[in-house]
């Protein structure tokens, strides 16, 4: 159970894998429930108390291959040479073949995890979204028989275009709690409509960090409010960054205290329709300036008219997400025990890296603006298109997390996948390949067949079990079927 042990005693090993295909491959340790799939750089990862551990690494069609003796240290990460796969002389396949994918369950041990929710004014039918798909999220959490903690904040910070919330600034602006790195204990409810939202807020104080005993302060569904729906009235200048920055930094002794634990891993999920904007001062804030633009020009580092430098002289340059990244995994003394994942403005969920900042001229404004990366489906108005986040989607990428589209309109698939990737715990499977018969799979767990509570998604190429009959924490998962030769 590493999430209960302390984090001294554990080790990070990271191994390459140089295959063709290296997610037709795993790798697994000797002795334990723990295997991987390599990443398509043939990257696997494990983390593994402090001793020395067999791996053994294998692909259909290839002769498997032993790295033995390896040895992982008390909070450090070992790295191991990259391993090659050699094709079997042995094997053959004329037209099918029977494969065996193997998974290791997660779940158990503890978690932290930290939502952080952009509150501008865009954003209230997706934190609606959110809410509701919450329950799926919460069932896989407890489940996985995890020690949870969560928190809410959102991406604004106080600054020139962002003052303290008054009678005379109701938009735009600063709130006493879930800006400013301030974890969230406003209990927002909506009194009016979702295109004509009125919302409410009630105070209080014991949901700044919410566990398994108080998990209705994230979203009661009866009375439909909680933590998540924080608002339209927020800043303009959207700094999720650095807000995790602040809350995890600065505030996490006083006013956060008692959510960042040191023997827990660590989950940050962002939720935006916008792009990142570095710190506060990094741009010049105002619309002679661009408006919330300034934050795209200084992402790309280039405005649409070719200037690196703002009319002020100050140059389009924001604060490397590398830093925030590196800030994130000294909190913890071995990396892998951090990751961030991005419900943002994506063109292509498949390949989010592709995502990139463009412009086009406004004849009508004469103004440029910056292109949507995706529109919502079946949405008609202003706020149905999402910008880019480049920023968030290279966060993700670095620290393992996952990509996911804002312009959803059910999120419960995007949250069981931020579950999966936090704790590892899942309901659902991915093939290697296509079953020619998926009548004929047998899905095994820890050596026993299981003749329903699942089902074959033919679309997701997915094994799904039911809520009741997942697999439980540290569960080896096999999944029998014939496919085509590969």
């Amino acid at each position: 159970d590493l999430g209960r042990l302390p984090l001294s005693e554990i080790g990070e090993l990271v191994g390459g894998l140089d295959h063709p295909d290296p997610g037709q491959a795993e790798a697994l340790v000797a002795g334990t429930p723990f295997l991987m799939r390599p990443d398509q750089a043939g990257t696997f990862r494990f983390l593994l108390p402090a001793g020395r551990w067999d791996l053994n690494l294998k692909a259909t069609g290839y002769q498997q291959t032993w790295i033995e003796d390896v040895e992982t240290n008390s909070g450090q990460t070992r790295k191991i040479q990259t391993s090659s796969l050699l094709p079997d002389p042995d094997y053959q396949c004329t037209d099918s073949e029977t494969r065996i994918d193997r998974f290791s369950q997660g779940g158990q041990g503890a978690v932290d995890i930290l939502f952080i929710i952009d509150s501008s004014g865009s954003m209230f039918s997706r934190q609606e979204a959110l809410a509701s798909s919450f329950s799926e999220f919460a069932t896989a959490m407890e489940n996985g028989e995890l020690d949870f903690h969560l928190a809410v904040l959102t991406t604004g910070m106080k600054s020139p275009g962002c003052p303290v919330c008054s009678d005379a600034i109701p938009q735009s602006c600063i709130n006493e709690t879930g800006e400013g790195g301030r974890f969230q204990d406003l209990l927002g409810e909506n009194l009016g409509t979702l295109d004509d939202p009125n919302m409410v807020f009630e105070s209080d104080p014991a949901c700044r960090v919410v566990t398994r005993e108080n998990l209705n302060c994230f979203y009661d569904a009866e009375q439909e409010r909680g933590t998540i729906l924080v608002g339209t009235s927020g800043c303009g200048y959207e700094r999720g960054l650095a807000s995790v920055r602040t809350a995890l930094g600065d505030l996490a002794a006083t006013h956060n205290a008692g959510f960042l634990r040191r023997s827990a891993r660590l989950a940050i999920v962002i939720m935006s329709d916008e792009e990142d904007c570095g710190e506060v001062g990094e741009v010049s804030e105002g619309p002679v300036f661009g408006g919330g633009n300034a934050c795209y020009f200084a992402a790309k580092g280039i405005d649409p008219e070719g200037n690196t430098v703002d009319s002020m002289g100050k140059p389009y340059q924001l604060t490397p997400v590398e830093e925030y990244a590196l800030f994130l995994e000294e909190l913890k003394p071995v990396p892998g025990l951090v990751n961030f994942s991005a419900i943002v403005g994506v063109v292509d969920v498949n390949d989010p890296g592709a995502t990139e900042i463009t412009y086009e001229y406004d004849e009508q404004h004469s103004r440029y603006s910056v292109l949507p990366a995706c529109v919502a489906d079946n949405c008609e108005g202003p706020f149905c298109p999402a910008s880019p986040g480049t920023r968030y989607i290279e966060m993700a990428q670095r620290l393992r997390g996952s990509v996911h589209s804002i312009c959803n309109r059910d999120f419960s698939q995007p949250l069981l996948d931020v579950a999966g990737v936090t704790n590892g715990y899942r309901r659902e499977f991915g093939l290697t390949a296509v079953p020619l018969d998926p009548e004929a799979m047998e899905v095994r767990v820890n050596g026993m067949a299981q003749s329903d509570g699942w089902r074959w998604d033919d679309g997701r190429r997915v094994v799904e079990f039911d809520e009741d009959a997942a697999p439980p924490p540290y569960a080896l998962v096999e999944i029998v079927y014939e496919a085509a030769c590969s």
